[in-house]
């Protein structure tokens, strides 16, 4: 599989070959996220303009990303609050979630912090039950974001988040715990389509950083 075959997803599927490299596919390459067909409506926007600097709500960083609960995502309270400083803390959150689903395996952890309409949330679901299903895992978490950026509402109740996502050169590790395949290290721009629904952030859809 080459990554122009398989561009539409951060995750990558586990090869049964011994160490062969695994297709890193640019993150959800093709999507715009304006009038992405299929995303469901979002909440409106929220009523009061994103915190200066100088704002007194929480940090992102001040709060732990806790431990995922056996029945899903325990959401941070620094990721809760709907302003810019929750909504980055809320990605965030979300990348740990995939981390984690990927590390322990677990497959309850994305879909309550997707939106229903959220195609690339879908394959990275799908990525997360085929671990489970296979009782493999990643032998560390395979992604990390830095300089994530608040960019501001690009349509009706969706707004923008940019962000670089490094790929670490982690292993799969197979049931009998056999390494199967590695992920390829790979770092670029991506940008992030969060919404509010329901009383939380949730992933609307992504792009990469050009498209």
């Amino acid at each position: 599989m080459t990554n122009a075959s398989a561009a539409t997803t951060f995750a990558a599927t586990a090869r049964s070959k011994p160490r062969r490299r695994m297709p890193f596919p640019a993150l959800f390459l093709t999507l715009t996220l304006i009038g992405v067909a299929g995303c469901s409506d979002p909440d409106p926007a929220p009523t009061t303009a994103p915190p200066t600097a100088t704002s007194t709500a929480p940090s992102p960083t001040a709060t732990p990303t806790p431990t995922p609960t056996p029945s899903g995502p325990d959401i941070p309270a620094a990721a809760r609050t709907q302003d810019e400083k929750g909504g980055i803390a809320f990605v965030k959150f979300f990348i740990d979630q995939v981390n984690e689903s990927y590390t322990t395996p677990r497959d309850d952890l994305i879909p309550p912090l997707s939106d229903p309409g959220c195609k690339s949330c879908d394959e990275l679901q799908r990525y997360a039950e085929q671990y489970v299903a296979s009782n493999s895992h990643t032998s560390a978490a395979p992604y990390r974001a830095t300089n994530l950026t608040w960019i501001g509402e690009q349509t009706a109740g969706v707004f923008i988040i940019t962000m670089t996502l490094k790929t670490l050169p982690v292993d799969t590790i197979d049931s009998s715990g056999k390494t199967v395949s590695t992920y390829p290290e790979e770092s670029a721009g991506r940008r992030i389509g969060i919404t509010w629904k329901e009383g939380q952030w949730v992933i609307y859809d992504a792009a990469s950083i050009d498209s």
